[in-house]
């Protein structure tokens, strides 16, 4: 469901071929995620691309590149610093960011590297001297990734963040390049569908293919299947009387870090069962949609790495209920299965036995 690469050495080919693959880069990583929360729901991640040797503007789109043209002067040039009226953008718009917020722009590009593995430009758009909008893109050998677009709110009725798209597509046509790379768009939420108004959209599968955006619903992606798996076995939960309640887990990505010594939790949703053991330990169910297995495990407590969990959340999440906010390491697998009846009668049986030695 989620796998990251933190490059040594890096170079143009690489670049294109982990696009190609549905990658995306986050400061000094590469991620692959299948899956993320938002709005306090579990959304299949889509990736998405155009086919330049096949792209033409769309009417509305090449109207809107022609009319803001005449409006604001822009540039574009290989990326040296940021600046502070860079920062303040980024400051600026980041109050609505949703999800993971880096804390700075240096941050979200660079994240503490030494040396920047990649080939990053930036687009700076002005209104005679004043900085409106700036975007940033990567550039592979025969690929350009779109990494981040900010604006002036105060000129937001100019679609500024449209218009670095589309200058990014033009001076990738100029130049001959095969695809560009607007990131990703959330199956079931519309919070990114922005980025469709460039036209002519493919989206990846997951299985290793492209397909035109139209095709999309010939596609399964794994949050339906992880919201249809736990509607099933909440009413088998709710129908025997066991008590439960559902949390979103932001530290998930965490589990998925070979480097670390503690086997933290890698689900992005779970049923915490009970909390029956000791005051740091609790049951909690698990649902894997790339195995459709059920895992009943006994997780514990582990804020004393709380130094991990430092990344910042937007306030949505920090202040929600629906979000698990504690770090939790799985002590122990206590039964796996495919069907929901099975588990179900287990954690039963599991509960009899329990306060049976308890009495």
């Amino acid at each position: 469901m989620f796998q990251s690469y933190h490059p040594v050495q890096f170079n143009a080919q690489m670049l294109d071929k982990l696009l190609s693959q549905g990658w995306f880069r986050g400061g000094n990583v590469m991620y692959q995620s299948k899956m993320l929360c938002l709005d306090e729901a579990v959304y299949s991640v889509v990736n998405i691309r155009s086919n330049l040797s096949v792209y033409s503007f769309p009417k509305r789109m090449r109207k809107l590149l022609n009319k803001n043209k005449k409006q604001f002067s822009y540039h574009i040039q290989p990326l040296e610093q940021i600046t502070s009226e860079m920062e303040k953008l980024y400051q600026e718009q980041s109050q609505k960011f949703k999800g993971f917020v880096h804390s700075s722009l240096e941050n979200y590009l660079f994240e503490g590297m030494q040396h920047n593995f990649f080939n990053t430009y930036e687009l700076t758009v002005f209104e005679g001297n004043r900085l409106v909008a700036v975007s940033f893109f990567d550039m592979g050998d025969r690929s350009f990734a779109s990494l981040l677009g900010l604006y002036d709110q105060a000129y937001k009725k100019y679609s500024l963040g449209i218009f670095t798209m589309l200058l990014e597509i033009e001076y990738a046509l100029e130049l001959d390049y095969e695809y560009y790379y607007p990131g990703y768009v959330f199956r079931g939420s519309n919070i990114f569908d922005y980025k469709l108004k460039i036209g002519q959209i493919e989206y990846y599968d997951w299985n290793g293919d492209w397909y035109p955006l139209k095709h999309i619903e010939q596609s399964e992606f794994p949050a339906q299947k992880l919201k249809t798996a736990f509607a099933n076995i909440e009413a088998q939960l709710t129908i025997c009387g066991i008590s439960y309640q559902k949390f979103l887990y932001p530290y998930f990505s965490l589990g998925y870090a070979s480097h670390l010594d503690v086997n933290f939790l890698n689900c992005l949703q779970f049923l915490q069962i009970s909390d029956i053991y000791d005051y740091d330990k609790m049951l909690i169910l698990s649902y894997n949609s790339k195995t459709d297995q059920f895992s009943l495990l006994e997780v514990r407590d582990h804020s004393s790495f709380g130094f991990l969990t430092n990344a910042g959340f937007s306030n949505d999440i920090k202040r929600s209920d629906a979000y698990f906010h504690k770090l939790l390491g799985v002590e122990q697998v206590i039964h796996e299965t495919l069907d929901v009846e099975e588990m179900v009668t287990f954690i039963q049986r599991f509960f009899e036995l329990f306060f049976r030695k308890k009495v």
